[in-house]
């Protein structure tokens, strides 16, 4: 029997390895891809970083920093390679975001080219006093970096959220809550003069309109992986323009949502429109 050659040895155990990694869940399949795909073609892209600053509403459905990170990953989905990383806590609101040191220590950390804020859910509504203060103040820090300071405009809780009890002047009315929340960030992102991604719009238009899945968990209020996707195709149309041929968007996503894309698709580019 010939010798086989040592490379061939050593793709053996890095593909045990890789299975290893899959099989115990500290490796995800889309991370084996992304370095395949990596080690076989150079990216020439020009190279830009992004920070996200937010709570269950970003880490939620299904973690939305690192869709994003997916539907930007060829030049055919986006002429800019994007690296996106995160800091969040869970139910934390943007006062709470500024009094934590590891949201200074990321800002920090490494140059970054946009950073994104996302508040608590309820915040522009209950809390606009607040809200509008730390916008400011974020806004300024950000812009001192140097970095560009984007607003991440949150979606509506579902009707019949028992959400709503934590905001009962709404009275459960998803539409009324969606033009509080839009309103606010943008009158927030026009005086701090920040950009915004109207993702909660598209949430709310989808929902009305695609019912082929579901964009929220069982509480009405945090989002699905259907409703993940959905936010960081905002983001995408938001970075990369919504004139990207469809096709190599969609094969960016799971199998299981190809059909989806097809129907949410022209809602993600009339909602580009509005973004700023």
């Amino acid at each position: 029997m010939p010798k086989q050659p040592k490379f061939y040895g050593l793709l053996v155990m890095i593909v045990l390895a890789l299975a290893a990694g899959v099989l115990s869940g500290d490796i995800s399949l889309y991370s084996i891809e992304h370095k395949v795909v990596s080690l076989f073609s150079k990216d020439d892209r020009p190279k830009k970083s992004i920070l996200f600053i937010g709570n269950s509403y970003t880490y939620g459905g299904g973690n939305i920093p690192a869709k994003l990170q997916r539907l930007t990953r060829t030049k055919q989905n986006c002429a800019v390679a994007y690296h996106v990383d995160s800091v969040t806590k869970g139910g934390a609101r943007l006062k709470g975001h500024w009094e934590d040191q590891r949201v200074h220590q990321a800002l920090q950390k490494q140059p970054w080219d946009m950073v994104v804020l996302q508040g608590a859910s309820y915040e522009a509504i209950k809390r606009a006093p607040e809200f509008n203060q730390y916008v400011k103040k974020f806004t300024h820090l950000i812009k001192e970096l140097p970095a560009k300071p984007v607003l991440y405009v949150t979606s509506a809780y579902q009707k019949g959220s028992k959400a709503y009890k934590t905001i009962p002047n709404m009275r459960g009315n998803p539409d009324k809550m969606q033009k509080m929340v839009t309103d606010m960030y943008y009158q927030a992102g026009v005086r701090a003069q920040s950009g915004y991604v109207m993702a909660g719009p598209l949430v709310r238009a989808v929902n009305q309109n695609v019912l082929d899945k579901n964009l929220y968990l069982i509480d009405g209020s945090h989002l699905s992986g259907a409703g993940g996707w959905l936010i960081a195709l905002s983001f995408h149309a938001y970075l990369c323009g919504n004139d990207r041929y469809p096709k190599d968007v969609k094969d960016s996503l799971p199998f299981m949502y190809h059909d989806w894309f097809d129907k949410v698709y022209p809602y993600v580019k009339k909602y580009a429109e509005y973004n700023w």
